[in-house]
């Protein structure tokens, strides 16, 4: 129940009231008259049901807006404070790095309160406007001709991550770019139908969607990259290919996706350099540190050197002073006994004694 009280007051702080609407005290909310959403947060307090109703009713609005389409039909929003309160499918659906995630088939988000960041992209706002991009485009999706037409999982992950305005799992332009530079991306086409389940390859495939996305919104447009989507999933054209191209002859995703991964090959260097400027500046001045350390250890190796040589002269110095000393001293011994020797009085006591 601790852990429950801090998460409820982190969300609370972090959610500002911004519209009226709330949920009545039973688990799944009945939503105000304004309302398109419907809660499901059984051990939430009413206070934090509302704040989460309004900030999920924000980000629905901003997901219909960017992607020109309207829900038909109301918002399930599941909400646990752990991820560890979800059993069975929910809970196997979770990984070990997500916040949320949507059912678009059914309108449904599933959130744990327990993954939420302070900073984008696993902020509530960044998630929930994420999460309800799916939602819209599953309901766009009602919208098709036939079950083979679907939008494809590459579209789905790029809108939402422009949407949101950050992107997913923290995949870096660096990584874009050595694989562009190696023809190591991978295609659209693999990514049509679902993502690999590879950690790594799945933030380069999250990392391309939102990279090319975003490049092909700045050149063609949002409104006529939604406008090809539709016309595809009503039947207009073979493919999207053939849709985006009777939109505008000079382009199609096939020849987009060509051309951005070359703008990939030269563009991406330039923006690593600007985005990661701290970090190259630290890598160009490794060489720099190698040599300067280098230098040092030289130059104290040397001076070392001098100061072995000095201690091992003055050795030699001290010794031969000592020497010396010990010479001067055996000198003067000497000198001494040959003083104190009188050399007559020898000769007398000598003849006494014949």
């Amino acid at each position: 129940m601790r852990v429950l009280h801090v998460i409820t007051l982190v969300v609370a702080m972090l959610l500002a009231p911004s519209c009226g609407g709330g949920t009545g005290a039973g688990g799944t909310g009945e939503g105000s008259a304004t309302s398109r959403i419907d809660i499901d947060a059984p051990a939430l307090s009413s206070e934090l049901r509302q704040s989460i109703e309004r900030a999920a009713n924000s980000a629905l609005t901003r997901a219909e807006k960017s992607m020109q389409h309207e829900v038909g039909r109301r918002v399930l929003v599941r909400c646990r404070a752990r991820v560890d309160d979800y059993h069975g499918d929910d809970r196997v659906a979770f990984r070990s790095w997500t916040v949320a995630y949507a059912r678009p088939e059914r309108a449904e988000l599933v959130l744990a309160l327990d993954r939420l960041r302070p900073d984008p992209p696993d902020d509530l706002e960044s998630v929930l406007v994420h999460e309800m991009v799916h939602v819209v485009l599953g309901d766009l999706e009602r919208e098709s001709v036939d079950d083979t037409r679907a939008v494809p999982r590459w579209l789905h992950e790029g809108l939402a991550q422009v949407a949101a305005g950050s992107r997913y799992l923290g995949g870096g332009d660096e990584a874009l770019w050595y694989r562009a530079k190696t023809d190591q991306l991978m295609s659209l086409s693999s990514l049509t139908s679902g993502f690999p389940n590879d950690d790594e390859l799945l933030r380069v495939a999250y990392a391309q969607s939102s990279s090319f996305l975003s490049w092909l919104d700045a050149r063609v447009g949002r409104d006529r990259i939604l406008a090809a989507l539709r016309s595809w999933l009503h039947g207009d054209a073979i493919n999207l290919d053939a849709a985006l191209a009777s939109l505008d002859p000079e382009w199609s995703f096939t020849l987009a996706e060509g051309l951005w991964a070359e703008d990939l090959k030269t563009s991406s260097l330039l923006a690593l350099l600007r985005n990661s400027c701290f970090n190259v500046l630290i890598l160009l001045a490794l060489p720099l540190l190698a040599i300067i350390l280098y230098k040092r250890f030289r130059r104290e190796q040397r001076a070392g050197a001098r100061l072995d040589r000095w201690e091992a002269d003055e050795e030699r110095r001290r010794l031969a002073r000592i020497a010396i000393a010990r010479q001067r001293l055996e000198a003067d011994r000497l000198d001494i006994e040959f003083v104190d020797s009188d050399p007559f009085t020898d000769v007398e006591t000598a003849q006494d004694d014949v």
